[in-house]
């Protein structure tokens, strides 16, 4: 799902974008101060409320676009250039921290706000090692979403006191407590993101523009600082500390 929103009430509509359309401008040259902001999350309904929060409390916020999957919001960005990307971590696709990085690629100035559930370790630590400029729990109030757009766009970052305190305490606990996965290195990090997917060797070396032996010593090390030996044992870890989902159970 792709919806590129007009000025015409609350209608969406999907239409071909051109590599030359970048920040709107005004008549006469005058440069258009509003925020364009960009939303990323796999729920439909989510971007739709998200929508209405943002337009309806900040008359200088313009939603421009929402995607359900991050490679969509990838190519939009690449070629329109929002100011602000707001994306949950567990998207289809690349994911969000994988939108985070790319973006960090394809244009430094555009700033990122992650609203998630995903609050626990080590999820915020790895957002902002990633690029992110700010870190919202989806259980915050609408008002702490406005804000932080507005403070990325400013350039500032924008932490909520209960994450700043969660990101104090995993760096003076060195390894984030009983986490074991904030001992990761960011490119080990980027390889059990992509084990935990089910993505062979080869798919992950692909991914990462390395050769596949890179990627095996990567996974030796990771095994290592984990406490692993086997990819089961990998998923396992990792449904314990939140960092990947079980497969829902299916009635028969």
């Amino acid at each position: 799902m792709v919806a590129e929103y007009t000025n015409q009430g609350n209608r969406s509509r999907v239409r071909p974008v051109s590599l030359r359309e970048g920040k709107r401008t005004l008549n006469q040259g005058m440069v258009d101060t509003m925020i364009d902001v960009v939303l990323v999350d796999g729920h439909r309904l989510v971007l739709q409320g998200l929508r209405c929060l943002l337009v309806r409390a900040a008359g200088e916020i313009r939603v421009v676009a929402a995607f359900d999957r991050g490679e969509d919001a990838l190519i939009y960005c690449r070629e329109r250039r929002p100011d602000v990307v707001i994306t949950e971590l567990s998207i289809p696709g690349v994911g969000g921290l994988g939108v985070i990085r790319r973006l960090r690629v394809l244009n430094e100035g555009i700033r990122v706000i992650v609203l998630t559930a995903f609050c626990d370790d080590p999820y915020p630590i790895q957002a902002f090692r990633a690029g992110a400029s700010a870190f919202l729990d989806k259980g915050c109030e609408s008002g702490e979403v406005v804000r932080a757009v507005r403070s990325v766009h400013a350039g500032r970052r924008y932490v909520t006191p209960e994450i700043a305190g969660r990101l104090v305490q995993g760096r003076a606990d060195g390894k984030g407590g009983d986490n074991p996965f904030l001992a990761l290195s960011r490119r080990e990090f980027q390889v059990v993101e992509r084990m935990v997917e089910g993505h062979s060797l080869r798919q992950i070396a692909r991914r990462l523009h390395v050769a596949p032996n890179t990627v095996a010593t990567y996974r030796s090390r990771i095994y290592d600082k984990l406490g692993v030996s086997n990819e089961m044992q990998l998923a396992r870890l990792a449904i314990r500390h939140g960092f990947l989902e079980p497969e829902p159970e299916v009635d028969h």
